[in-house]
């Protein structure tokens, strides 16, 4: 070796390494070492909280967009014609055409024609077109059955008849109860409501100026003709 050539230092190598020729060509280094234990990667807690705090910061993103949408739709949407129930309160004007067809009044002048009332009052008339007498009514025959009961309570009523010309004027005939009594006929005249008695006896009882000529004329068939 040349004793002017500066020496080469070379710095010391570990044990292990294995050191090669001086100024060749770089060979293949030496073989790497076993590197040391590594952590498991799951097992690493503070990235398993980022993970976590970046989920929940997803889902919170979620929830905030969803809410968003749906607060949206509820003011976007158009809402529902307000329940236009359209009540039209057709307020049952059902057109009542009343139409009051008022029936003509035919204000038929009911003309009635009174006939005229004949009062024909039982004034004694003289002027006779015909004599004669009628049965008594129902209220005529009850006045005079009780008058003569009352009277003479021993004989019965066998006949009563009224005046023609004047219906004041009764014929009344009685028939004793007893064998020892005899008939007889009376004239009662109608004093207000009371029939009271004129004359009595068995022949020509009504021939007194008591009883009007009329009368007289119309009990002639009964009582017999006065002279």
């Amino acid at each position: 070796m040349p004793a002017d050539e500066p020496t080469q230092f070379i710095p010391p190598l570990p044990p292990t390494a294995v050191v090669g020729g001086p100024g060749g060509p770089g060979g293949p280094g030496g073989p790497v070492g076993p590197g040391g234990p590594g952590r498991p990667y799951g097992n690493d807690p503070n990235r398993a909280l980022i993970w976590i705090v970046l989920g929940l910061i997803v889902v919170l993103l979620v929830l905030v967009v969803a809410l968003l949408l749906t607060r949206k739709t509820h003011h976007g949407a158009t809402p529902p014609p307000a329940s236009t129930t359209s009540t039209t309160s057709t307020t049952s004007t059902t057109s009542t055409s009343t139409t009051t067809t008022e029936a003509p009044t035919t204000t038929s002048t009911s003309t009635t024609t009174e006939a005229p009332t004949t009062t024909s009052e039982a004034t004694t008339s003289t002027m006779l077109t015909s004599a004669g007498n009628r049965a008594p009514t129902p209220g005529e025959q009850a006045a005079l059955l009780a008058a003569g009961n009352a009277d003479y309570p021993s004989y019965q009523v066998s006949l009563i008849r009224i005046s023609d010309s004047d219906q004041t004027w009764a014929a009344v005939q009685y028939q004793p109860q007893t064998t020892d009594e005899q008939a007889f006929s009376e004239v009662r005249h109608l004093v207000g409501s009371t029939w009271e008695s004129v004359d009595k006896g068995t022949a020509q009882v009504d021939c007194t100026p008591d009883v009007p000529p009329n009368v007289q004329a119309d009990f002639a068939d009964i009582l017999g003709t006065c002279p």
